[in-house]
């Protein structure tokens, strides 16, 4: 992380090899997040492309003490997905990976795929917002902290909704 932050503060004084050098190692990682959120390849490359535009631009308004480096490029990943998905109207869709993810935490041994496909198939009506939390959380793996400051949401907030949204998946699945 502190890796990451210092190529940040180079990138914010221009520093182009910084930069190429964030996209090497972020690059992969981000494009698989656009790829989940907009379920389109080539969108999912237009939203990476104009991610580290954008962050180039952008690097001098990073505050290194507001948050990680890391969760402000997801915020602007994020932002840019939505923005994309409501000019063209795409929706995300819960793959086996993401349920996958999701569903680990109520595995037991009687998890059958009935139940795995209807997870899916509830995972899909959620509201964006609402896969994008569970996305963040369960797939990529942040804490409440880094996934409130990519939401632009309080810690809480995501805790409170989080909770509801597990307890909504149990007794969808239940009923």
């Amino acid at each position: 992380m502190d890796d990451l932050n210092q190529t940040m503060r180079s990138i914010a004084q221009g520093d182009a090899k910084a930069m190429n050098a964030l996209a090497l190692a972020q690059g992969p990682r981000l494009f698989h997040t656009a790829y989940r959120l907009m379920n389109d390849h080539g969108l999912a490359e237009d939203a990476l492309q104009e991610t580290f535009i954008r962050l180039w631009q952008k690097a001098p308004l990073w505050e290194e003490g507001r948050g990680s480096a890391l969760s402000w490029i997801y915020k602007m990943l994020t932002n840019i997905c939505l923005d994309m998905k409501r000019k063209n109207k795409h929706t995300f869709v819960a793959d086996d990976a993401f349920i996958e993810a999701v569903s680990e935490p109520y595995h037991t041994d009687g998890m059958v795929k009935a139940d795995f496909m209807s997870l899916k198939k509830i995972a899909n009506t959620l509201p964006e917002q609402q896969k994008i939390l569970l996305y963040l959380t369960y797939v990529e793996g942040f804490a409440n902290k880094e996934t409130a400051e990519i939401m632009n949401i309080s810690v809480k907030n995501v805790e409170v909704r989080l909770s509801r949204l597990r307890e909504q998946l149990r007794r969808d699945l239940h009923e």
